[in-house]
């Protein structure tokens, strides 16, 4: 599993796939980033940490992209991960491709080009209506 972006969300993603036994690689552009991974996941390899940018290709090729069944684009940038995304779909064959997009038009765009997009806006957005109203 790939995962670009190493910030709250993706650390979260990584950690949580490590516990459940999964190796991942995790880009981000700063090796500052990668201190909110668990060290012990680290420490044994189940976390490889590559500082480097998702959306070139020569980065891509330093993860195992090619046998991945998973890759996440979670960075704070709805383009860069879109590109991130598609690249790792079109380019590397990735079956199951998700990424953020918080804008709201451009998520859907995302979600009709076949990628799984996920906005952080709209799922918070949803929860705050749903919790004004009491559920």
């Amino acid at each position: 599993m790939v995962i670009m972006g190493c910030g709250g969300v993706g650390s979260t993603i990584a950690a949580a796939l490590a516990e459940q036994g999964h190796t991942v690689h995790i880009l981000d552009v700063s090796a500052e980033a990668f201190r909110q991974l668990p060290s012990s996941a680290v420490d044994s390899g189940q976390i490889v940490t590559i500082v480097a940018d998702g959306t070139l290709e020569k980065s891509l090729r330093r993860t195992p992209i090619e046998d991945s069944d998973l890759f996440v684009a979670v960075s704070g940038l709805d383009n860069r991960n879109a590109m991130a995304a598609q690249m790792a779909r079109q380019l590397h064959g990735v079956g199951n491709v998700v990424c953020r997009i918080d804008e709201p038009v451009k998520n859907q765009m995302y979600r009709d080009l076949g990628l799984g997009a996920v906005s952080a806006t709209s799922l918070l957005s949803a929860s705050v209506i749903q919790a004004a109203r009491g559920q």
